[in-house]
């Protein structure tokens, strides 16, 4: 009850004003009395429902559901295995606690239940951000205010920080940062050591290693002021997916509460869904940046409409490699083998791969539906180290398994 109670103050006091959602994790075996009669409890609920907060409870097995109920009134709702007996305390405050779930519409998980739980494919929750605010310009009289957002971009694992391991086990273990510091040295006898200021950098030309100063390589650098210009156009069937490139899909969309702009960039979009064009812009996300060259294309669905900047690549990016022709006679496939490659393609087709909750077959390795492997093994095992045993970090989940088989059964197809 005191816990529930310092939870309640520290979010009335740190959301007033605001329009968040408020969220309350309890922790308890019940082991403690619950020292609470019904005023008590009835001064609870309605703060929980003042501060519109949603409350769960893990610890105890609590089923809410009066027609499920055992012995006591409180029944093991979980797959958790047996158990020592509860205590009469236990028995009291779960009730105490039922009482409090069923009135403010909460739930509650056992721990058995909730280490479960953290094992499931999960993915991290990214903020919506904003990463260019400005005109789209269509020649020299028409600008349309639009704000753009990543869509795709490839998600690394988390970077781990350098630990002292000797302090972890000190009087002190907050002092486990570590500060790395570089020093520079002479290719000489006696290492004679140069300051950081009087480094520089060289680059090698032939066997002659020529130095560049701070203003050299200022003056090397091609940057472009803040801008999103359209190029020209073109059909989309010149511009093959092969030459997509960069780390990131980015989407744009009007700027929020701007009519007139959301009037222009639909008709805009929808024009180029209609003429199958592509339009070819310069992009620079901001000031003083190397810009980058791409194609807007139409993205019109049921609820939204954008347009999708993809990357294209410059002269120097493409490499140009000549390989020898296919189109002899020695090479030359037999039907049975053309008959034999159809239906290798037909069976393994994943447009109708798999069934669906309702039986339907539909597609399948969808990427907005397939996990990572990698990042998904990195996020068991971090969630879960103090129940995870040598042998079950060798042995994959149930689901892990199947999202590894299922990428691997991409590449075969592929």
């Amino acid at each position: 009850v005191d816990a529930l109670l310092v939870a309640m103050d520290h979010l009335h006091t740190t959301t007033q004003g605001k329009k968040l959602k408020s969220k309350v994790l309890m922790f308890t075996d019940c082991g403690s009395p619950a020292d609470c009669d019904d005023s008590q409890l009835s001064t609870i609920v309605r703060g929980l429902k003042t501060l519109d907060a949603e409350i769960k409870v893990i610890g105890p097995s609590i089923c809410l559901d009066d027609d499920e109920e055992g012995d006591g009134g409180v029944a093991a709702a979980s797959s958790a295995p047996m158990a020592k007996a509860k205590t009469r305390t236990q028995i009291e405050g779960e009730a105490v606690l039922k009482n409090m779930l069923q009135r403010v519409g909460g739930d509650s998980l056992s721990f058995h239940d909730a280490l479960g739980a953290l094992s499931h494919l999960s993915r991290r929750q990214i903020r919506q951000t904003s990463t260019f605010r400005g005109p789209l310009e269509i020649g020299s009289s028409v600008k349309i205010n639009v704000w753009a957002f990543i869509r795709v971009k490839s998600e690394r694992p988390v970077s781990f920080k350098k630990l002292s391991a000797v302090s972890r086990a000190s009087a002190n273990p907050n002092t486990m940062a570590v500060k790395m510091d570089r020093t520079y040295h002479l290719n000489d006898e006696d290492e004679t050591e140069v300051m950081k200021e009087q480094v520089i950098s060289g680059y090698w030309y032939g066997k002659d290693l020529v130095p560049f100063i701070s203003v050299d390589q200022q003056q090397m650098k091609f940057t472009s002021p803040k801008c999103l210009k359209v190029l020209g156009f073109t059909k989309l069937s010149n511009v093959p997916h092969h030459q997509y490139i960069g780390d990131s899909t980015v989407v744009f969309v009007p700027a929020p509460g701007d009519e007139q702009a959301a009037v222009a960039l639909s008709a805009f979009i929808h024009a180029l869904e209609e003429t199958e064009m592509g339009a070819i812009v310069k992009y620079a996300f901001r000031n003083k940046v190397e810009p980058k060259i791409g194609v807007l294309t139409a993205h019109i669905k049921l609820h939204y409409e954008c347009l999708i900047f993809t990357q294209l690549p410059f002269a120097e990016d493409i490499r140009q490699y000549t390989f020898a022709t296919l189109e002899t006679k020695k090479h030359q496939p037999t039907e049975e083998q053309l008959d034999a490659v159809d239906e290798l393609i037909t069976k393994m087709d994943l447009t109708h791969g798999v069934r669906d909750e309702d039986g339907d077959l539909v597609e399948a390795l969808k990427p907005n539906k397939m996990f990572n492997p990698v990042l998904q093994r990195m996020f068991q095992v971090s969630c879960m180290p103090f129940c995870l045993t040598v042998c079950s970090l060798i042995t994959l989940s149930v689901c892990l398994s199947a999202c590894l088989c299922t990428c691997l059964l991409s590449c075969l197809c592929f």
